[in-house]
């Protein structure tokens, strides 16, 4: 899967980088193609948010979540896009 990162107010640093990348490539499975992603990662007052736009084969898969912490954020967008 091909990522771009953004972020917002936010530095993306390495770490944040290898937690989405690992948590997003288990969803490699479902897709025939190089799939394309889009992430970008900030902050809106104490919480964090990412928003996670995967193109792949015409249909396009988005999650948008806000948490007070990243990681968890970045674990429900997986789920979200894998429902």
């Amino acid at each position: 899967m091909k990522l771009t990162f953004t972020g917002r107010k936010i530095d993306v640093t390495e770490g944040l980088r290898e937690y989405t990348t690992g948590k997003l490539s288990k969803l490699d499975k479902f897709f025939k193609d190089e799939p394309t992603a889009r992430i970008v990662l900030g902050t809106i007052k104490d919480n964090e948010y990412i928003e996670a736009q995967i193109n792949s084969g015409g249909m396009i898969f988005r999650a948008e979540v806000e948490d007070a912490e990243m990681f968890a954020a970045i674990d429900r967008s997986v789920d979200i896009i894998e429902r």
